[in-house]
C-alpha cells in the first residue's frame, strides 16, 4: 500500500472520491459544444501553426455546468495565460455524441416508416403494386 499517486492526481477518477453526481444531458453537451469552435492558429510565442481550441472560448461556453476543471491557467514569459484540459471535454462528447445517435436512430425510424414498400396486389394477377 502506498499514498503515492503515480502519474496526474487529478486522473484519479474512482466512484468513491465523488460526490453530488450528475449527468450532463445530452442536449447540454450539445448545446456547449455547439459554442466551441475547433481552429487552426499561429503560436506566436513558438512560431508554429496549430490545431486546437482557445481557452477563453471553452470557459465562456461551460460556464453554464459549473465546471471549474476545464480550463486553468500558467504563468509563460512573465504573464498569466488560460490554458486547456482537453481531455476533460471528452465527459462532454460521450453524452453529445449519443444524443446525436439517438436523433440519427429516430430520423431513421421515421423515414423506414414512410418508404412506400411494394405489395402485391391479387387483382392485378400478382403484379407490383406501389403505393
Amino acid at each position: 500500500h502506498s499514498d503515492n499517486v503515480h502519474g496526474d492526481p487529478s486522473s484519479l477518477s474512482d466512484a468513491r472520491l465523488k460526490t453530488e453526481v450528475r449527468p450532463i444531458t445530452g442536449a447540454q453537451a450539445l448545446d456547449v459544444l455547439s459554442r466551441i469552435r475547433g481552429c487552426t492558429y499561429e503560436r506566436k510565442d513558438l512560431e508554429q501553426r496549430r490545431c486546437g481550441l482557445i481557452a477563453n472560448e471553452v470557459e465562456s461556453a461551460i460556464e453554464q455546468l459549473g465546471i471549474d476543471n476545464v480550463v486553468s491557467s500558467k504563468w509563460h514569459n512573465d504573464d498569466q495565460y488560460k490554458t486547456l484540459q482537453y481531455d476533460r471535454l471528452t465527459a462532454l462528447l460521450i453524452p453529445g455524441l449519443n444524443e446525436l445517435s439517438k436523433q440519427v436512430k429516430d430520423l431513421q425510424s421515421k423515414l423506414n416508416g414512410r418508404v412506400s414498400k411494394p405489395n402485391r396486389d391479387k387483382s392485378t394477377n400478382g403484379n407490383i403494386k406501389h403505393n
